[in-house]
C-alpha cells in the first residue's frame, strides 16, 4: 500500500520511444496498438482510449495503426501521473482575523482563498488537488469533516475555489477551534480508500497543511479541545502515520512566528524540511508552486536500453537539450536523467512539455 515516486514515469510531460517488436515493459507507459475493433472508443480527457472499440493511445479510438512488429508502427508515450495533493485549510476564526476577544486582527482568509484559487487554476493539468477544510464547515469546534469538500482528481480547481467560497471560517460565536491532528488523520483515510485506484496507487501523496497558528485539539474520539502541548504531540502522531504511508507532510504558515518552531516540526516529522512561512496572498500561491514544482520528478524511463547514447534526443519547451552531467541530461542503461539547471527549470511549478526519444533502431 505504499506509494513510491520511483514508479512515476513523468509529471509534465510526455516521453516518446520508439521500440521495434518489443512491448512497453513499464507500467506507466501506453503503446499505440493495432485496431482490432470498430474504432468508436470514445477516448477520455487524459488520452486513454477507453471506448469500446479497442481505441488507441492517442485516445481517439480510431482503432487503425498499423502492425506493430513494424519499425514505425509502435510509438511508445509516458502517460503523466501527476501527484495527489490534498490541501488541508485552517478555517478557524482566526483565519478571518477575529480573535476570543473579538478583536480584528490579520485577515488572512480572503488572500488564502485567492492564492489557492489562482494557483490550483494554473496547475490543475499536472496535479491531482483535492481540499478539505477544518474544522468542520458545517459543525465548526473541533469537529472535522468525514471526507474531503472536493476529492482529489483531475482539473478541481474549479470545484475548490466553489467550496471555498461556500465556507469561509467559523464564526466566533460558535468558538472555532484548529483541529490539525484530526484533519491530518482524516488525511489519511482519504489517501487509503484512493489505493484501489490504480493511478492513485502509482502516484506519490502529499499533504498540503495550511494554517495560521498552532493546533488546539487531540486526536481521540470527538476531537476534543485540549492543551496545546497535548494537541502538538497528536498532530506530531498524525504525520508520522502519514510519512509511514509514503505520504510526505508541506507546512505553509500564515503569519505563524510565534510558532515558528512547531510549524518546522511538523514539516520536519513530514519529510519536506521546513515550513514555508508566508504574510500574504502572493506568498500563500508562491508557496503552492514551489511545492507543486518539488514533487516534479527528472528521471524518465526508455522501454529498452539504446545501443547509441547519441541517438537520443530531449527536447524540452520545444528546444533541444544538449546531453551533459552537470546540466542537460544523462543516459544510465534505459533511465534518461535531467541535471543541473535543466532539472530545476522543470521543478518551477510551471508547464514544460518534455519529449524524449529514440530511433526504434537504437533500442535493444
Amino acid at each position: 500500500m505504499l506509494r513510491s515516486p520511483a514508479l512515476l514515469a513523468a509529471l509534465l510531460g510526455s516521453v516518446t520511444a520508439a521500440a521495434c517488436g518489443s512491448d512497453p515493459a513499464p507500467s506507466t507507459f501506453s503503446s499505440q496498438q493495432p485496431g482490432t475493433g470498430d474504432g468508436d472508443g470514445d477516448g477520455d480527457e487524459r488520452g486513454d482510449g477507453d471506448g469500446d472499440g479497442d481505441g488507441d493511445g492517442d485516445g481517439d479510438g480510431d482503432g487503425d495503426h498499423s502492425d506493430s512488429h513494424a519499425c514505425d508502427g509502435l510509438i511508445v508515450k509516458a502517460q503523466p501521473i501527476p501527484p495527489d495533493i490534498l490541501i488541508l485549510q485552517d478555517r478557524s476564526s482566526s483565519m478571518s482575523g477575529l480573535s476570543l476577544g473579538g478583536s480584528l486582527g490579520t485577515v488572512r482568509w480572503q488572500p488564502s482563498v485567492t492564492a489557492l484559487k489562482s494557483a490550483t487554476q494554473q496547475l490543475d493539468q499536472v496535479v491531482d488537488f483535492g481540499l478539505m477544510l477544518f474544522p468542520d464547515s458545517k459543525a465548526n469546534g473541533c469537529n472535522v469533516p468525514a471526507k474531503p469538500e472536493v476529492q482529489m482528481a483531475y482539473k478541481t480547481s474549479g470545484k475548490i475555489g466553489q467550496a471555498l467560497d461556500a465556507n469561509p471560517p467559523g464564526s466566533i460565536v460558535n468558538v472555532s477551534y484548529t483541529p490539525t491532528a484530526g484533519a491530518l488523520k482524516a488525511a489519511l483515510k482519504v489517501f487509503n480508500a484512493r489505493l484501489n485506484d490504480v493511478d492513485s496507487f502509482l502516484a506519490p501523496g502529499y499533504v498540503l497543511l495550511v494554517t495560521d497558528g498552532e493546533p488546539t485539539c487531540g486526536g481521540g474520539p470527538g476531537e476534543e479541545a485540549t492543551s496545546t502541548p497535548n494537541a502538538v504531540d497528536q498532530t506530531n502522531a498524525a504525520i508520522d502515520a502519514l510519512l509511514k504511508a509514503d505520504i510526505k507532510t508541506f507546512v505553509v504558515g500564515y503569519d505563524v512566528t510565534t510558532a515558528a518552531a512547531t510549524m518546522n516540526g511538523f514539516a520536519a516529522r513530514g519529510g519536506t524540511g521546513k515550513y514555508i512561512p508566508v504574510t500574504n496572498g502572493k506568498e500563500v500561491e508562491d508557496a503552492l508552486r514551489a511545492i507543486s514544482g518539488a514533487t516534479t520528478p527528472c528521471s524518465f524511463s526508455l522501454t529498452g536500453e539504446p545501443q547509441d547514447p547519441s541517438a537520443v534526443t530531449v527536447n524540452i519547451d520545444g528546444k533541444d537539450v544538449a546531453a551533459g552531467d552537470t546540466d542537460g541530461w544523462s543516459l544510465e542503461k534505459n533511465v534518461v536523467k535531467l541535471n543541473g539547471d535543466t532539472c530545476k527549470g522543470v521543478q518551477d511549478g510551471k508547464v514544460h512539455p518534455v519529449d524524449i526519444s529514440a530511433p526504434c533502431a537504437a533500442l535493444l
